[in-house]
């Protein structure tokens, strides 16, 4: 009993002089471990009232090996530091730190810190120069605990910030921060000890996180001139209750590896986070039938959420009365709020998570459920007699929204996703999609404006794509029940640089007629593209007998080859004898493609005598080479066109079931000149697939049109 009432005695004491919960406002907000004469850790006051640092302790030193810990400098005895590159230091006496400071100790000396950064620190670690300079040294926490040495492992280490009155029995955690590997962790669950009070008695600390189950805010180091900052002041998903810390929080549960991030070393500043990732920021789908549907969805594409505050969307332009939305920064006519046009601003705070998916509502919530059975994130107003739940988009001037807005589904119309700060002369763009007459397209090119910032200068906008040259998805509209979703998160053949995007790309230069494709609606959700179609290709000629062997094949100019593949098969058992991949070839831009002797120059080089002369047969397939396996039995699966040949012998009924029914077995030695003709199809690339009535013998055209057929097939 008397130990509780001295502790009761004690804490009250902590409270009433040092302030235990004012205390539990510092923290380690900064942390550099490379390179060394760069090392530091900074610590932030981030409470109302200014705080004593006199009893205030640092430290990097714990070895488990030999019973080495912080906590027992309340024996004097093991408590670390001095040897190894570890301290053990207290900071000066009468030392504070102000509200919302931020103070740093030079682990190398302030003449290293200086070198490396260009001002002094508050503190150094020690004093590195012959003589003192006017950089306060941290204290030793006793004799010989710093010794004129000290730093932080890049491989794995521990930062303490506790508090210790000198008298009791426990010390108080503040701050704890490790990286690296867990070796250097402290677990003082238990620990049943007895400082320099008057009494004999132990007192014993509360359950800290087990080190197995302890956070760390990285397992590699962080590149030379970053460091590691905290990014979440308020200590993320740290216990605030049941632990060591001074107001009773356990400040070895905290997930660093969230509340901290690298980034460029800003020592006795606040972190300054990124600016939001808006180039990851992509419209995803649009409907614009049924009105009660229209709805556009954005993605974010990044790695990292992405804060929508200062992120405009719009369909407002008016050519004839110079109605842009780049207007906004002058206050005037930069469109919305009549005609069905909107110009609105996600609402203040909202957010996008990595790999997310949104929708606005276009007609309000309601319907949109109504019609999709699901909420939209947001709505672009609100269309019940009462606010709902569904937050509604902003008006991006005042009357920009007015209770109104849609898609225009019988013309054309544009959406465009865009940044502005507020203060800045131009804005950037996101995203941009235009469809149908391009009444509506934007083209900044050279536009001077000057916004709300404090100079009367113009700024000018970088050249946009001719509004000639811009590609539409579509130039009427997808079907009712349809939307047009994006199928390609690159953007196509969108121009990355020289434009007015966020990160110098030019959003009017892509190619949305590709990268998005019209399918049924997955609003709040990633879009699954529609199986690519098989090419319109077919063989048009083959010279199987020759000493320059030869496949023609014939159709769309430049079509992708991606997945088609070419099996020969042999009549002796009709099995596969020969596998050609053309996945990631094209088709020509004259609509022919050659396989064939390397004497040829064509785009796929076969071996001399590769093609049997016998009864055989080539077939073309819309399936990946590797379902395909030499020996493997013939299939009509996934085939596209085939050519069943021979030079003289008789027809094998197994490799004509890769044709049409009553198309026939096509003999190359019909004019008996097979070293010296092909099977061609005559005029050229007529019959249609798996037909071959149109083949003829005649003089081989590798890769050029069959124009050497006879006479009367021109008039066939």
């Amino acid at each position: 009993m008397k130990k509780i009432i001295a502790l009761m005695l004690s804490f009250c004491c902590i409270t009433s002089v040092h302030a235990g919960a004012t205390l539990s406002e510092l923290l380690i907000t900064e942390v550099a471990v490379t390179p060394t004469d760069g090392e530091f850790i900074e610590i932030h006051n981030r409470g109302g009232s200014i705080i004593d640092l006199t009893d205030v302790y640092l430290t990097d030193a714990t070895f488990s090996g030999g019973g080495t810990y912080y906590y027992n400098i309340v024996t004097g005895t093991n408590a670390g530091g001095g040897s190894f590159a570890d301290f053990h230091a207290r900071f000066p006496s009468g030392a504070t730190i102000s509200p919302g400071e931020y103070q740093t100790v030079a682990m190398t000396g302030s003449t290293a810190f200086f070198g490396i950064y260009g001002f002094n620190p508050t503190y150094e670690l020690f004093e590195d120069d012959g003589a003192a300079d006017a950089i306060p040294d941290m204290l030793e926490a006793f004799a010989g605990s710093i010794n004129g040495q000290g730093g932080l492992t890049n491989g794995g280490e521990v930062a303490i910030l506790y508090y210790w009155d000198g008298n009791t029995d426990l010390v108080s955690d503040l701050d704890y921060v490790i990286w690296g590997d867990t070796a250097e962790a402290v677990d003082k669950s238990g620990i049943a000890i007895d400082g320099p009070d008057a009494d004999a008695d132990t007192s014993t600390y509360l359950n800290d996180t087990v080190i197995a189950s302890q956070i760390i805010v990285s397992a590699s180091t962080h590149a030379s001139g970053n460091s590691w900052q905290r990014a979440d002041l308020t200590e993320g998903t740290e216990t605030q209750s049941g632990g060591n810390g001074i107001a009773g929080s356990d400040e070895t549960s905290e997930n660093l590896n969230v509340t901290f991030v690298e980034t460029m070393a800003t020592p006795n500043a606040a972190y300054t986070p990124p600016p939001p990732n808006y180039g990851a920021l992509l419209i995803t789908e649009i409907s614009i039938i049924p009105t009660e549907g229209e709805f556009i969805e954005i993605h974010n594409n990044g790695l990292t959420s992405i804060d929508l505050t200062d992120v405009y969307l719009t369909d407002a332009t008016f050519s004839g009365g110079g109605t842009y939305y780049y207007n906004i920064v002058t206050g005037a006519n930069a469109g919305g709020g009549g005609f069905a046009d909107f110009h609105a601003r996600f609402p203040s705070g909202a957010t996008i998570a990595a790999g997310e998916y949104q929708t606005i509502a276009l007609s309000g919530s309601t319907n949109f459920n109504t019609t999709y059975g699901v909420n939209p994130t947001y709505e672009l107003y609100e269309d019940d007699g009462a606010p709902d739940a569904i937050p509604d988009m902003l008006e991006a001037v005042a009357g920009s929204i007015n209770n109104q807005g849609g898609l225009t589904d019988n013309s054309g119309e544009v959406v465009i996703l865009y940044t502005w700060d507020g203060m800045s002369d131009l804005v950037m763009d996101i995203d941009y999609v235009v469809w149908g007459d391009k009444v509506e397209a934007v083209d900044k090119t050279g536009i001077l404006i000057d916004g709300p910032d404090a100079d009367a200068d113009t700024s000018a906008y970088l050249p946009d794509t001719s509004i000639a040259s811009q590609i539409v998805i579509a130039l009427n509209s997808h079907a009712s029940g349809n939307t047009w979703q994006r199928s390609d998160l690159s953007e196509g053949v969108e121009v990355q640089t020289g434009g007015n995007g966020v990160d110098g790309s030019n959003e009017t230069s892509e190619d949305t007629d590709n990268t998005f494709f019209e399918g049924l609606p997955s609003p709040n959700a990633a879009s699954v593209p529609p199986p690519p179609s098989a090419p319109n290709v077919i063989i048009n000629e083959v010279d199987a007998v020759s000493t320059a062997e030869f496949i023609e094949l014939y159709g769309t100019s430049n079509a992708s080859l991606t997945d088609v593949t070419v099996v020969l098969y042999q009549g002796s058992d009709d099995t596969i004898y020969d596998i050609i991949d053309l996945s990631g070839l094209n088709m020509g831009s004259d609509g022919y493609f050659l396989i064939g002797d390397s004497s040829l120059t064509p785009e796929v080089t076969i071996p001399a005598n590769t093609l049997h002369d016998d009864a055989s047969a080539v077939a073309i397939y819309f399936s990946n080479a590797s379902n395909f396996t030499i020996g493997g039995s013939l299939t009509t699966t996934d085939l596209m066109d085939a050519l069943v040949y021979d030079s003289g012998q008789a027809d094998d009924a197994g490799l004509l079931t890769l044709l049409n029914g009553g198309q026939a077995q096509i003999d190359e030695n019909n004019n008996s000149n097979a070293a010296t003709e092909s099977n061609a199809r005559c005029p050229n690339g007529s019959g249609g697939a798996r037909n071959t009535s149109t083949y003829n013998q005649v003089t081989p055209t590798p890769a050029a049109v069959n124009n050497s057929c006879p006479l009367e097939d021109y008039y066939a």
